[in-house]
Order: C-alpha cells, then sequence, then structure tokens
C-alpha cells in the first residue's frame, strides 16, 4: 500500500520550546505543584476510581505536569519503584491519558507536530477532539505497521463516524493484522459488509493460523448477532 506524504505532518521536528512560549506547558506555584503531584502518586500507587476521578479534576495543571515528566525530563519525584518499570510505565501511561481526557485540546495541541509512537496513539483514542481523529488519520499512513494498528484502534475506539473513511482506507493495508482491525472497524457498523470482508479475508495466502482463527471466529459472532470483542483484545 502506497504511504501518503500526510504523515509528514504529524511527524515533524519536536518543537516543545514552542509549546513553552504558547503556554501549554506551565509550572504551577510550588504549593498547586505539590497538590497535582500528591494526586498523580495516590492513582499510581492505588489506581482506582476514586484516585482518578482525583487526577482528572487537575485540569490543565495536571496534564502541564505530566507533559514535564514525560517529555521534558522533568520527573515526578516519589513515583515507587517496587512494580517494575513496565508497571510503572503502564500507570504513567493512563495518567497521561486520564488528564488528556479532561483537557482534550491543550493535549492535542501538544502532541501535533510530534512524532507519535504507540503510546500518544492509544491516548489519542479517548481524546474527544476533532484534532485527535486527524492526527489519527495521518498515521493509518505510516511507514510502521504498528502504527498503523494502533491509529486504527485508537479510531474505532474513539466511535466517531469521522474517523469511518481512515478505518476504510486501512482495509487496502498490506499487513493482514492491520487489515483485521479494519474490518472489525468496519464491524461496528455494518456488520453484514464485516462479514462479506472477513470471508475475502480468509482467502488470502499470506495470513497466519492465528489470523484465520481470528477472522472465522469473528464471522461466528457476527452471524450470532454479537460485536467482535475477543478477551485478549476486548476493543
Amino acid at each position: 500500500m502506497e504511504r501518503t506524504p500526510e504523515v509528514a505532518i504529524a511527524q515533524a521536528p519536536l518543537r516543545s520550546l514552542v509549546s513553552c512560549e504558547a503556554g501549554l506547558v506551565t509550572h504551577a506555584d510550588s504549593g498547586q505543584e505539590a497538590d497535582i503531584e500528591s494526586a498523580i502518586l495516590a492513582f499510581v500507587n492505588d489506581p482506582t476510581d476514586g484516585s482518578r476521578r482525583a487526577l482528572a479534576a487537575t485540569g490543565a495543571a495536571g496534564l502541564s505536569r505530566m507533559i514535564r515528566h514525560w517529555y521534558m525530563h522533568d520527573p515526578i519525584p516519589g513515583l515507587p519503584v517496587t512494580g517494575g518499570a513496565r508497571w510503572l510505565a503502564d500507570l504513567l501511561s493512563e495518567a497521561l491519558a486520564i488528564v488528556a481526557v479532561a483537557e482534550p485540546d491543550q493535549f492535542v495541541r501538544f502532541v501535533e507536530g510530534r512524532r507519535l509512537g504507540t503510546m500518544e496513539l492509544s491516548v489519542l483514542g479517548d481524546v474527544r477532539s476533532a484534532g485527535a481523529i486527524r492526527l489519527l488519520c495521518a498515521y493509518v499512513h505510516a511507514d510502521d505497521f504498528l502504527l498503523r494498528y494502533g491509529a486504527v484502534r485508537s479510531l474505532i475506539r474513539s466511535g466517531a463516524t469521522q474517523a469511518r473513511p481512515c478505518i476504510e482506507a486501512a482495509l487496502t493495508d498490506d499487513v493482514p493484522t492491520v487489515q483485521a482491525i479494519a474490518i472489525k472497524g468496519v464491524s461496528r457498523w455494518d456488520p453484514a459488509r464485516a462479514i462479506s470482508l472477513y470471508e475475502a479475508f480468509l482467502c488470502s495466502d499470506q495470513l497466519t493460523p492465528l489470523n484465520r482463527q481470528a477472522a472465522s471466529w469473528a464471522i461466528g459472532e457476527l452471524r450470532a448477532g454479537r460485536e467482535v470483542r475477543d478477551a485478549l483484545d476486548p476493543l
């Protein structure tokens, strides 16, 4: 599948300093900063519904603090180390998503113009913003199939009607895993067509046994009138 130059717009060089000058990333006063960091640590140490709500309530200042931690080498002090690096990274990714959802426009303005990875693409799937859909659509044409897969998956999660043409575009991807997630997306608004797409997909000689098993199972689910939601990826 030919990649369009559109993704180059979303992969421009970093411009963190510009973001700071534009007021997108700020430093709170010491008292507020301490409260924000306490809310972040409370969530990381005990990710309950209550700690999620408290973190979301930090708003723009909370998003700025998470951005500084992730992108500006300004780590949050006191983070636990006992759970392992992957455990901590997953929780901090979720913390970033929580404040990004609370402040969608600010988050989109910050990540626009950056090279996005799978983490940012995942966060954008929960951000209710036309700008988020636009960025995700650009990454449907990325060179890395993992980025294409992540973009399509997040477009499906968004539930936005505006995302549908971009999901449709991924139906012709040259990687079966990306094609399959795009068909899953089509199944959300046109189950009958998705069955036909899965059946055509099964005719490919490039599928792995797992691809074939998943597609056959999805056809059965759709014919039974159920959405395609498997245990490994309950999207």
